[in-house]
């Protein structure tokens, strides 16, 4: 063990989660029951509120209450996400509760210093679905640790400077949202001129991909990769959305290459994403389709139907065709895709479109990448004072340069 550092079970019980069983009688009560899709909402701070919530009868069936001023961690999908309770507060299974054993201990100081530990935590993980890190493994896991005094002292300092860093990350999210909306909205003006047709009208030609099995992480060099559906969820072709396929039986079954000047379209995700296209610049044969996306040639501008399916009236009209026996997964029919109805004016129109669009397209993309890049060193940064600060590498009490400008710095020497 280095020195100054404790196993977590030293200094704080570790709570499992539950959930209750699906009775009315067990829900929406006045205790707030948190998973960890609450916890990414305020990673990093006090948990203000919750999706759902539980009575005294849930508690009672199988979900365990924390005081306030209680950490809670997120163990599984994803591990890592941590957050301080303000009021008593039940979670479910994919949480722990991290609750001090002394009162004169700081819970700020124990979420920094978790947070400083994280990589720890991440490889204790285990599972075949997705990695979970169980309470045993929890409180086994190092970190850094310090006298009462210091610990106020430090979360002191953490929570100032910590605080100058989010207000930038929000800044530039915010600046990158508003970019993307006004983006939208002149998307939506020039995809919704001229007459509207069914797609089967535009006479498409479909080629689909099959199922394989793959590996956990993406091709790297040469390695064949499948697609996921993600590769075309964000309007764009992110060809870092896929998985590599190893095993040379699976190899041999990959079926359908990207080929260029074609519209992929994702006929399986959730409700916001089915539908959901993108085009294809230039073919690739080393990526491959897999059996939930389409691979299409229009009688069009391939280019225009892919910006048309990014409106607002495409992606309504395939969110409105799919059905799935779950709310979260949904299929889209190719027969149900073809009535479809977009606005498809005369290939000159098309063209000009496109052109417009193209122009917008690549100049919001490169301020997005700046934009990534600009969060990305504001998120390592923070990481990196939390973990200086809570092992005792900066003296909190001295006079530093902001955070914040810091930060402004770097990003400056960066360009």
């Amino acid at each position: 063990m280095r020195q100054g550092w404790i196993p977590i079970r030293r200094i704080a019980d570790v709570t499992n989660g539950g959930t209750p069983g699906p009775a009315e009688l067990n829900w929406d009560g006045a205790i707030p029951w948190a998973t960890p899709v609450d916890l990414g909402r305020y990673n990093g701070h006090t948990l203000l509120s919750t999706e759902r919530s539980v009575t005294a009868a849930g508690v009672a069936d199988g979900t365990p209450v924390v005081p306030e001023r209680v950490v809670l961690l997120s163990t599984r999908a994803p591990i890592g996400y941590s957050v301080i309770t303000r009021e008593p507060t039940a979670f479910n299974q994919g949480c722990k509760g991290l609750r001090l054993c002394s009162s004169e201990h700081d819970p700020r100081f124990l979420r920094y210093a978790v947070e400083s530990s994280l990589g720890e935590l991440k490889s204790r993980g285990s599972g075949t679905t997705f990695p979970e890190v169980n309470a045993n493994a929890v409180a086994a896991t190092a970190i850094p640790w310090k006298e009462s005094e210091e610990q106020r002292q430090i979360a002191d300092y953490l929570d100032r400077e910590t605080a100058e860093i989010d207000a930038f990350i929000r800044d530039q999210e915010l600046l990158e949202s508003m970019v993307r909306e006004r983006y939208l909205a002149d998307l939506e003006h020039h995809v919704t001129l001229g007459p509207i047709l069914p797609i089967r009208r535009l006479r498409p030609i479909r080629s689909s991909g099959v199922s394989v099995n793959a590996a956990g992480r993406p091709a790297v060099g040469e390695e064949p990769g499948v697609l996921k559906t993600g590769a075309v969820s964000k309007g764009y072709l992110d060809l870092e959305e896929n998985k590599a396929v190893l095993e040379e039986a699976e190899v041999q079954r990959l079926a359908t290459p990207l080929v260029e000047d074609r519209v992929l379209v994702n006929r399986a995700n959730t409700p916001a994403l089915v539908g959901s296209a993108a085009y294809v610049s230039a073919s690739r044969d080393d990526r491959f389709l897999s059996d939930k996306l389409w691979q299409i040639d229009f009688d069009a501008s391939n280019k225009y139907i892919a910006y048309a399916m990014r409106s607002r009236m495409y992606l309504e009209q395939a969110r409105l065709r799919s059905v799935g026996a779950s709310a979260s997964m949904q299929n889209l029919s190719y027969e149900d895709f073809l009535s479809v109805q977009l606005h498809v004016p005369g290939r000159q129109e098309q063209e000009e479109a496109v052109r417009h669009l193209d122009v917008g397209e690549g100049i919001n993309q490169t301020l997005f990448a700046d934009v990534n890049r600009a969060v990305a060193l504001a998120k390592e940064r923070r990481a990196a004072l939390i973990s200086a600060a809570v092992t005792g590498q900066i003296d909190v009490t001295a006079h530093h340069k902001p955070a914040a400008e810091q930060l402004e710095d770097d990003l400056a020497e960066a360009r």
